[in-house]
């Protein structure tokens, strides 16, 4: 059974009367023997949880983090079509060009390439964005040693650990991930006491998930 680190001290006090032993440190928290079964039992009824209430993601967020995902994912396709648009204004049928004419030409097509896929990757995630009702109301978010349990006013669900791939870091956000690229956005400010974000990246270590 693990336990956050800021109850420690809490713990000793209050069980001071019985014989604790602490036996390592690891991960997110400090895990004690206890040799008293009723102690035992009261610390498998205190274990650990990171609970996020509240949890409702606004549409800018969740663009900032598609967008940020997208970037780091498919960055390549990105740098292939900017090569070819240069390619073709500098080397194909242009050698009587000038060089200021090329360069007009090469700003020209960039800045337009920029701006229709900043249009069309908004237009595309606002129409996923509204098709998602877990964005569209607050949901609660419970982790532990069995999984993720998500609670909101019309769904419950759960996935146990091993279905996570990898989480993203995006701000305040992270993005946990199975390997379709779909998951859940925790808040990281929404955190209930006494565990901090520190207590969440060291379970999602804990669990040999990578926190990209």
């Amino acid at each position: 059974m693990w336990l956050p680190a800021g109850w420690l001290m809490q713990l000793c006090l209050f069980y001071s009367g019985s014989r604790l032993k602490v036996l390592t440190c690891s991960g997110y928290g400090i895990r004690i023997g206890c040799q008293t079964p009723v102690v035992a039992f009261i610390f498998e009824l205190m274990q650990s949880t990171i609970t996020i209430p509240d949890v409702q993601i606004s549409f800018p967020e969740f663009r900032r983090i598609q967008q940020h995902i997208l970037l780091r994912q498919r960055w390549w396709l990105y740098a292939l079509v900017l090569g070819y648009l240069l390619y073709t204004t500098w080397f194909a049928d242009t050698a009587s060009s000038s060089v200021l004419f090329k360069a007009g030409i090469s700003t020209f097509l960039i800045m337009l390439m920029v701006g229709v896929l900043m249009f069309a990757n908004r237009v595309l995630l606002k129409h996923s964005f509204s098709k998602i009702p877990l964005y569209q109301q607050p949901a609660t978010y419970t982790l532990s040693e069995s999984g993720i349990a998500l609670r909101t006013p019309l769904l419950q669900s759960s996935s146990a650990w091993h279905t996570v791939h990898s989480a993203r870091k995006v701000g305040d956000w992270y993005f946990l991930a199975n390997k379709n690229q779909q998951g859940y956005l925790l808040d990281s400010r929404r955190i209930q006491a006494p565990a901090t974000e520190a207590d969440l990246r060291a379970l999602l270590q804990h669990y040999g998930i990578a926190i990209l």
